[in-house]
């Protein structure tokens, strides 16, 4: 197999842009889990506060807790240079179940919080990686249907409801058009690359 130079350089520019994202994915990350848990506090503390209220605080902050740890994992990778591939996978894998296990403990499916599996999704744009954007994208599919799962309004419905699944299938299919929007500008950004360094290169051999 011979050395391919387009590859070659592509793959140099995934890998600056990778360790470039992951910084600003996590201030996108630490910026999302402190402005959510601050809204959270200011609605706990303008109202009557019930039981419900207070225990899904408490597992929000204990989720939030540890999504602040992931934070400070990915600011000691950066410091100390060490950035391995794998780490935009369980960085993505962590933002999405820990998005999932906060609403989960909520209004599960039908809470405002599905929205973030949207920013999730596209954040993975940052690191021009089709497998990672596919990847993610699935996952958000899979933690979606999993509170559709335990979302009882959705299944013990009283007499002429019927199960959502126009909603259900606007989200499902809202997250999979952006990861084929993600995947088509990864797509684009490599051929401009390529073209780019080829049109330099060539322009090179006529000086």
């Amino acid at each position: 197999m011979g050395f391919d130079a387009k590859q070659a350089d592509w793959t140099a520019f995934q890998r600056i842009q990778e360790v470039q994202s992951a910084a600003r994915i996590n201030f996108i990350r630490v910026v999302s889990v402190v402005l959510f848990f601050t809204i959270l506090l200011c609605l706990y503390f303008a109202s009557e506060r019930t039981e419900d209220q207070t225990k899904y605080l408490i597992s929000s902050a204990r989720v939030c807790g540890i999504w602040l740890l992931v934070v400070g994992l990915v600011v000691v990778a950066l410091k100390r240079r060490k950035v391995p591939p794998l780490l935009k996978y369980a960085t993505s894998f962590c933002d999405v179940l820990l998005l999932t296990t906060i609403a989960a403990a909520g209004a599960k499916a039908e809470s405002t919080l599905v929205i973030a599996f949207f920013i999730i999704s596209a954040s993975t744009f940052l690191r021009f990686s089709n497998k990672l954007i596919a990847s993610t994208t699935l996952l958000c599919i899979c933690g979606y249907l999993g509170l559709v799962y335990q979302t009882d309004q959705f299944w013990i419905r009283t007499q002429g409801q019927n199960f959502p699944f126009l909603e259900v299938a606007r989200t499902v299919g809202g997250l999979a058009v952006m990861g084929l929007i993600g995947w088509q500008l990864c797509r684009g950004s490599r051929f401009g690359v390529e073209s780019l360094v080829s049109y330099e290169r060539s322009r090179g051999g006529h000086e």
